[in-house]
Formats: C-alpha cells, sequence, structure tokens
C-alpha cells in the first residue's frame, strides 16, 4: 500500500524490525513519521509503519484512533 500510495520515499528505516501480533508475525520495513491521510471528507497528518505484510492493506490501529480522537458509531454505521 505505501508504495501505491507513493510515501516509500518517506520511509525512515532505522525502526525495521519484527512485529510480533495474534495473527502471526510481519517484517517491519521502516515508518513513515508524517504523511497526510484522508478519512471520511477530513484530512490528518499521521505515521505509519509499514510492514512487509501483502494480507493487510491497512490498519488504522487504536493508537491512531485515540491520537485522532475518533468515534466508530457502530449502531448508525
Amino acid at each position: 500500500m505505501a508504495e501505491r500510495c507513493g510515501i516509500m520515499r518517506l520511509l525512515d528505516t532505522w525502526y525495521a524490525g519484527l512485529a510480533r501480533g495474534v495473527g502471526g508475525t510481519s517484517k517491519i520495513l521502516g515508518r513513515v513519521h508524517a504523511a497526510m491521510i484522508e478519512v471520511g471528507g477530513k484530512f490528518f497528518t499521521s505515521s505509519f509503519t509499514v510492514l512487509e505484510n501483502h494480507k493487510v492493506d491497512f490498519l488504522f490501529g487504536l493508537d491512531n484512533l485515540k491520537r485522532h480522537h475518533c468515534c466508530i458509531d457502530l449502531k448508525n454505521n
């Protein structure tokens, strides 16, 4: 996804390593410290960890949900 979005040039490989989670492990290629993302017509600057995982394109994790004061309304979709 990072390649398709054209942000690989912003990748800081100092943060490379290995991510371990419930679904297994994945190689961390690095971190993009600041890039724009559009969600629901609103723009946010956020940081991203780039994984060498082709199973999932993008995860907006709890850390970002909290940082941007997001509210997910499951009742009203």
